[in-house]
């Protein structure tokens, strides 16, 4: 299978605790783009529509 590489500092790569974080937030934007797509989404959608997503994202979060 693939693997993705993922950099930083080694001592903090090494804790449960974070490679968890790391794996939910891979896992989300797969879910994330599969939900797009199957909304209708395409790239250009997402593309034009970047700074509207990420201005909407930073007041839910």
């Amino acid at each position: 299978g693939h693997r993705i590489q993922v950099y930083g500092k080694p001592e903090l790569l090494k804790q449960q605790l974070t490679q968890n974080k790391i794996r939910a937030l891979l896992l989300a934007g797969i879910r994330s783009a599969v939900l797009w797509r199957q909304m209708g989404g395409k790239r250009r959608h997402f593309f034009f529509a970047k700074r509207k997503i990420l201005a909407i994202a930073k007041t839910k979060i």
